[in-house]
């Protein structure tokens, strides 16, 4: 029995330390086990496909593959489970729940898992939801176990609103083309982000979508190298916490155009051009343009003249893909259409505009302007050589000198008639630069002397003749005419020979004296003048009259200019013209043919005195000679005062020979006084030294004063 007993007791024994033994082993195989976090779960844990328990791989329902970084860390696990460390022994601290943080991620706005902070396994789980976690800027989450996101069109607004402008600059950016790209939805994000929606987050050809997403607490701001985006507070992305955005320095976006880049801060309200530029530039000719144009032309210009489309205050360009593309487009209504090359790279060489309407004559032929170059006077537009038609005989090489608009002074001078254009186009610069060709002639509008002296009336033609302006006028206080021009197109050197219908220019406005016919412009004082001295009217002291004219050895009233002074304008208009010579008119053309002096090209010595506006009397600086002699007896009486006469050669002979006649002792210009309107000629020998005006009506004793 008690064999039977020490037996038994040594097999209790025995079985007892057994299974002492293999408990031992078996713990110990546990504890070793437990070391590790994929003995239960997988690190990182894995997602079950299905959503059941996989006891091979470990996987289960969950989100944690977009959640946790490829190589795992206890410390991705803390930022939404407890803070136990999450060792070995985390289970059993526990109670075999699932644990997480009260507030995930530290969120500021308190992120809590909708199912709690503790709640059991189960092999059939019902998951739940986050709320206000930073890493989905404060979103609601989709459901802990979703299908992973995997459609950026739809997607992306699990985390972002849409459209994503609600924060920051995001709806400025949205609205913008940038190289034919529009700014909106995925392709927006793309241009200063990775392109987190099709794999391409990183160079990796590998990368998933939304990687960007795919770490647990990732709620940094990441952007492409080229931008250097710096500063600001992470928490700004998230709508409970205040903006302070950090700021983006590129050339590709935010430059002056010139690969200067400008600093823009994220959120800053600034109108939409200064964000890169100045509103109104100030390099180059930008100035000059926009601000510098109102005192010569209609208006300044605007961005949109050059540059289609962006107009200060305007929307963008029907073509805003020419907006930040990396070139400076310059054109008005196509590419190319101002002659500035076609998509110059900014950052380059300036071009220039060479067939720019705005740099023309105005009828179609262009000045080349270089940007940033300097313009002034008239001709830069108008140089002499693009003048068109009557241009070059009106103003000759003005513009050259021409600083303004609505010029109107009369600057002729020498052979060169020189004209303001303000004498023939509008005064107002709002008529400059309109796209219209405008003649305004009318006297009403502000302008010079000449331009005031128009007849009401005053226009020009479908013909494109002038009428009813004094610069075409006989100049004529009394009887004053004004006679239709050529037309401008048309010049008198057309019509030199006689085929060609001849046309007398100056007697086009004045008639040619002495006038043959009633009708023309000329006045009967310019005919009583011409030619000579009593020329037609002398007594050739027998019983006749001297021969009007004929050559130096006939004892004529005209013809040799020692004996007998051929008076025309040049006596008393000596100033403006010096010639005395005249193949026009049908009375002298008959003898003055051949080797006789003629016309010469130019009549006029000095235009400054002719077309002014006024009448100029210059008496001429030469002595009068004449064959309309008084006897003999009475010539003393008449002529011998200091002011008088000379009798020339054969003194004592009276007009029967070729040497028969008389000179003045002086000069007209020396003896003369200086002519006025109101006081006439005074103290001229021509007229025995008697005051006479231009409009007196006059007989044989006016100047003879003893035939009273």
């Amino acid at each position: 029995m008690k064999n039977h007993y020490e037996v038994g007791h040594f097999k209790y024994r025995l079985m007892m330390v057994l299974l002492s033994l293999f408990a031992l082993i078996v713990t110990a195989g546990q504890s070793f086990a437990a070391t590790t976090c994929s003995t239960c779960h997988g690190m990182p844990p894995l997602d079950s496909a299905d959503g059941t328990r996989n006891p091979a791989t470990g996987a289960f329902k969950g989100s944690h593959q977009t959640h946790v970084s490829p190589a795992g860390a206890v410390a991705e696990c803390n930022k939404c489970h407890n803070s136990s460390g999450h060792t070995n022994s985390h289970a059993a601290t526990d109670g075999y729940n699932i644990s997480l943080a009260s507030n995930i991620y530290s969120s500021p706005s308190t992120a809590k898992y909708s199912k709690g902070t503790s709640f059991p396994t189960s092999p059939t789980p019902i998951l739940g939801t986050c709320r206000n976690v930073s890493c989905h800027f404060e979103s609601p989450t989709p459901t802990w176990g979703k299908a992973p996101a995997a459609a950026p069109a739809t997607d992306c607004n699990m985390c972002h609103a849409t459209p994503r402008g609600n924060s920051g600059s995001h709806l400025k950016h949205e609205a913008m083309v940038v190289a034919g790209v529009a700014y909106n939805g995925i392709n927006a994000c793309s241009q200063c982000h990775p392109y987190y929606g099709f794999g391409s987050y990183s160079t990796t050809a590998s990368e998933s979508k939304f990687s960007h997403a795919t770490s647990v607490g990732r709620h940094k701001i990441v952007t492409k190298s080229f931008l250097t985006y710096s500063g600001g507070s992470l928490t700004s992305v998230l709508p409970s916490q205040p903006n302070n955005y950090g700021s983006c320095r590129a050339t590709q976006c935010h430059d002056t155009g010139r690969d200067n880049p400008r600093t823009a801060v994220w959120s800053t309200t600034k109108a939409s051009c200064t964000a890169c530029h100045a509103l109104e530039p100030a390099t180059f000719s930008h100035t000059k343009h926009l601000t510098g144009l109102t005192g010569s032309f209609k208006q300044n210009a605007v961005c949109g003249d050059c540059h289609k489309g962006y107009v200060k205050g305007s929307a963008l360009s029907a073509t805003p893909a020419d907006h930040i593309d990396g070139n400076v487009d310059v054109y008005f209504a196509t590419p190319g259409d101002l002659g500035y090359p076609v998509n110059k790279a900014k950052g380059t060489a300036v071009g220039s505009c060479s067939t720019s309407n705005c740099h023309s004559s105005g009828a179609s032929v262009f000045k080349s302007a270089t940007w940033g170059g300097i313009s002034t006077g008239c001709d830069f537009c108008h140089p002499i050589a693009n003048l068109s038609a009557g241009h070059i005989a009106h103003v000759g090489s003005f513009p050259a000198a021409l600083k303004f608009y609505s010029y109107t002074a009369n600057k002729s001078s020498g052979t060169s008639y020189t004209f303001g254009c303000g004498s023939c186009h509008p005064n107002s610069v709002s008529s400059h630069l309109d796209g219209i060709i405008e003649v305004d002639l009318v006297p009403a509008v502000a302008g010079g002397s000449l331009k005031a002296k128009n007849l009401s009336g005053a226009t020009i033609n479908g013909s494109k003749k002038c009428n009813n302006i004094y610069c075409h006028s006989n100049g004529y206080s009394a009887n004053f005419k004004c006679i239709t021009t050529l037309a401008w197109t048309d010049k008198f050197i057309n019509y030199t020979a006689a085929s060609k219908g001849s046309k007398d220019k100056c007697a086009w406005c004045h008639g040619n004296s002495p006038n043959s016919n009633a009708t023309r412009i000329g006045s009967p004082a310019h005919t009583a003048h011409v030619v000579g001295i009593h020329f037609d009217d002398i007594f050739n002291g027998v019983s006749k009259k001297l021969p009007i004219s004929g050559p130096a050895s006939v004892n004529a009233a005209h013809g040799k200019d020692s004996r007998s002074t051929t008076i025309n304008c040049n006596i008393c208009h000596a100033a403006t013209m010096t010639t005395s010579a005249n193949d026009k008119n049908t009375n002298c053309v008959g003898c003055h043919v051949g080797s006789y002096a003629k016309n010469p090209v130019s009549l006029i010595s000095d235009t400054s005195k002719h077309v002014n506006g006024t009448v100029d009397v210059a008496f001429a600086a030469q002595k009068i000679s004449t064959k309309a002699q008084v006897v003999n007896s009475s010539f003393a009486a008449y002529t011998a005062n200091s002011s008088g006469w000379t009798r020339r050669s054969n003194a004592m002979s009276f007009k029967t020979y070729t040497s028969s006649y008389d000179t003045t002792k002086n000069t007209l210009a020396s003896a003369a006084s200086p002519y006025t309107p109101a006081a006439g000629c005074l103290n001229i020998a021509c007229h025995a030294s008697i005051s006479v005006k231009w409009t007196d009506t006059v007989s044989c004793s006016s100047c003879h004063t003893r035939l009273k």
